[in-house]
């Protein structure tokens, strides 16, 4: 007997429409969402994102994230990350946030467990605010700072030409426990000259922080500066630190983890700074836990 090949397509897509379910209308499967970059003028958000509109946050359905945001933030956007697997069988909700001249802080709203996906906050922040100000005072956390690898000039006669402009830019992940402790940081620093065409790294580091009063150890770190190049040219250079912190008594002696994975900072060619979100938090009361960004320029 032949088949209608109408009736067979409307049976398909009965099907995909009844295994998508009743929960988040923006569902997106693990991996599978395409790279996607919008602009503001502002800033840019890059990734496995899609832009929400604000009356459609309310449709997406998830466990509230209760992020302290310790800004006030303008011009503000809502975004949905689709997770990435990783090859550590960790899930991530990876973006990269890009600016020239503002500073930028990012958020988690609510998270699907079911569909991997992450609606984030998105804005700008007065940069009179002090983050080494807004957490009061903190128990006792232990801190370190590594300088990047040097590297060699990317210009091809290895002078600086008077037409390069100097410019300093840094990207910071904080994570914070239900009372608003900041139990972990990591922060990226980056020196860099550019003029419109190519990049020249100056200097690089990372600041790193992390709550001994309450159980907390750096269990690995390094950091690491590259190039990228097009077409022979050098039209970014990263500073980006890979770190992994762990608590055996923060959760009834359930060993908790929180990665960094990489955070890092990259300096372009026109002058633009950019961040990439890459961090998660796995095992005791990991839920519990929750992170912003900032990216300074």
């Amino acid at each position: 007997m032949k088949r209608n090949p109408i009736s067979m397509a409307l049976v398909l897509l009965l099907t995909f429409l009844l295994s998508i379910g009743p929960g988040n209308a923006f569902a997106a499967g693990t991996n599978s969402a395409p790279n996607e970059r919008f602009s503001n003028g502002k800033y840019a958000v890059e990734g496995k994102v899609v832009k929400v509109e604000t009356k459609q946050i309310q449709s997406f359905s998830g466990e509230e994230a209760n992020v302290r945001i310790p800004f006030s933030l303008e011009n503000v956007e809502y975004y949905i990350v689709s997770a990435t697997k990783k090859d550590d069988g960790q899930y991530y909700f990876d973006y990269v946030l890009t600016t020239y001249n503002e500073r930028v802080v990012s958020a988690p709203v609510k998270y699907n467990e079911r569909d991997k996906t992450l609606l984030i906050k998105v804005g700008t922040a007065s940069k009179d605010v002090d983050l080494s100000y807004t957490d009061g005072e903190r128990a006792k956390a232990n801190s370190s700072i590594t300088e990047a690898p040097k590297k060699d000039t990317a210009l091809e006669n290895k002078i600086q030409p008077l037409a390069f402009t100097t410019k300093s830019g840094s990207f910071q992940t904080v994570w914070e426990d239900p009372i608003n402790l900041n139990v972990n940081s990591v922060k990226d620093n980056i020196t860099f000259s550019y003029d419109g065409t190519t990049v020249n790294y100056i200097d690089g580091s990372d600041n790193r922080t992390w709550l001994t009063a309450s159980g907390w150890y750096e269990k690995s770190h390094s950091i690491n500066s590259y190039y990228s190049y097009l077409s022979g040219k050098a039209v970014n250079i990263t500073v980006a630190t890979t770190a992994t912190y762990q608590n055996d008594t923060f959760c009834a002696l359930n060993t908790t983890n929180v990665y960094y994975n990489p955070n890092a900072v990259t300096g372009t060619y026109i002058g633009n700074i950019s961040g990439q979100v890459s961090t998660n938090a796995t095992g005791g009361c990991s839920s519990w836990l929750h992170y912003y960004n900032v990216l300074d320029n």
